[in-house]
């Protein structure tokens, strides 16, 4: 369907050593989880002196835990982009992100609406359809998101086989998005939509070795959701 782009050889130790590992994992999570734990009250008690810039802050919150993330984990020791999968994509492996985007918002649809049906509340707040709110959510957020829970997570978990870097992107990812309902009740997240996603560029990531696919899918799924909230 698409063109890989992993390396035919094995990695030689300087290509090793430049990649993710554990330490990157830990480093890029916990900012990410401290970001989200200690911004919001800091933000809200001073929301009278911020004014309308207070909810911006929060609305943008969750792309900014996932980029300090990302910086904190890729900075310190990784010197390549390539090693956290910042690398071309062919163009057939864009087109099949596209088509994962739609994939993965019809299979939000379906699981939502099942679990909503067994008593179980799966769907997020009514999402920001103002510009700004459609920029942040259907650009900034999955553009962050991917590039630490796909380009370093993902990429140190697939370190230790298939099974790891794609079970583990999904659960990690479905972790961030409870994080962020957890301290922002008022997010238009979906834990639901987050697992999916994970599952599906984890998949992207391991057959393209870019997050770029991965990043499509994430974009047109947000999206689409968001187009489908303007329009409803």
């Amino acid at each position: 369907m698409f063109t890989t782009t992993r390396p035919t050889t094995p990695p030689t130790d300087t290509a090793a050593a430049r990649a993710p590992g554990w330490g990157e994992i830990v480093a890029g999570l916990v900012l990410m989880g401290v970001a989200l734990y200690r911004l919001p009250p800091v933000i809200r008690d001073n929301a009278a002196a911020l004014g309308h810039w207070a909810d911006v802050a929060l609305l943008a919150l969750p792309a900014v835990a996932a980029f300090s993330g990302f910086f904190a984990a890729a900075r310190p020791r990784i010197r390549t982009l390539p090693a956290i999968g910042i690398r071309g994509a062919s163009p057939g492996a864009l087109l099949a992100g596209v088509g994962l985007g739609v994939v993965a918002l019809a299979a939000t649809i379906g699981i939502t609406a099942g679990l909503e049906s067994l008593g179980v509340p799966a769907a997020g707040a009514r999402p920001d359809t103002t510009v700004l709110g459609l920029v942040v959510l259907g650009l900034a957020i999955p553009v962050a998101q991917e590039l630490l829970l796909r380009g370093v997570v993902t990429t140190a978990l697939l370190r230790h086989g298939a099974v790891a870097g794609i079970l583990g992107s999904t659960v990690l990812s479905a972790g961030a998005a409870l994080l962020v309902w957890m301290f922002l009740p008022t997010a238009s997240v979906g834990v639901v939509s987050a697992a999916v996603i994970g599952f599906l560029a984890a998949i992207l990531l391991r057959r393209t070795g870019s997050v770029w696919p991965g990043v499509l899918a994430h974009v047109v799924c947000n999206g689409l959701a968001l187009a489908m909230v303007v329009l409803s």
